[in-house]
């Protein structure tokens, strides 16, 4: 299909019409320069200008210098965009979440590694002098998980740190649960993501590969799941 016929398939929920909705109009689109990230301003009025809007990103500042950083040629530079319906929030977003479904630079530990930031500010790509919470999941054989942080949230580079986390631990508990589920689904139906049972997966430390998922956390208390990949790190 061509893109606008993709669009006419699909509906209008594929106009990318609130590029806050879309990470390639939004926080991979634009890089200014010194690698500070900011949300693109844009607001395609097609799918084939949308699209247009992805392939810029694999060409922005931040995309060139970690190529050149991992000695990348850009000749060999490709980029894939999966279309899907844009999601409704039915409530302002409370906080932006990142989640690796194993615990980084602990080998010996089982859990995952969650990222936590207040409101709709960036993760992984905050703006200077801000920084998101860093908390370790463990979770046991029974499935029962225990919460460390290791660093509270920086949301505003004018005021210190929280001396709280940015969401109860309540939420917290709700969104590696929500994640433990995707895991298992993602297991099952990815054969080869690992040898082990997938019912256990989320408490396996040796598993060869992991998931790295964005979540938004809704001030109503729903947790929405953003966008799920494959993720190699240690």
């Amino acid at each position: 299909l061509q893109p606008e016929e993709v669009a006419t398939t699909f509906g209008r929920s594929l106009v990318a019409d609130t590029p806050e909705n879309a990470r390639a109009l939004g926080e991979a689109l634009g890089a200014l320069k010194g690698g500070e990230e900011t949300k693109a301003k844009v607001q395609p009025k097609t799918l084939a200008c949308a699209l247009k809007g992805v392939y810029a990103s694999l060409w922005n500042a931040r995309a060139a210098e970690e190529r050149a950083f991992a000695r990348l040629d850009p000749r060999d530079a490709a980029m894939g965009a999966a279309i899907v319906p844009a999601y409704d929030a039915d409530a302002a977003v409370a906080a932006n979440a990142v989640v690796v479904t194993r615990i980084l630079n602990a080998p010996a530990m089982h859990g995952y590694a969650l990222s936590v930031q207040e409101g709709n500010d960036l993760v992984t790509n905050p703006a200077p002098g801000t920084h998101a919470e860093a908390i370790a999941a463990t979770i046991n054989y029974k499935g029962r998980i225990a919460l460390t942080r290791t660093r509270f949230a920086q949301p505003d580079a004018g005021r210190p740190e929280l001396d709280h986390g940015v969401v109860p631990d309540a939420t917290l508990t709700a969104i590696v649960n929500v994640v433990r589920a995707v895991e298992e689904a993602y297991c099952r139906a990815r054969p080869g993501y690992s040898p082990q049972p997938c019912n256990q997966i989320s408490w396996q430390r040796d598993k060869p590969k992991a998931l790295d998922l964005e979540l938004k956390v809704l001030a109503n208390g729903h947790i929405l799941v953003k966008q799920v990949r494959e993720f190699n790190g240690r």
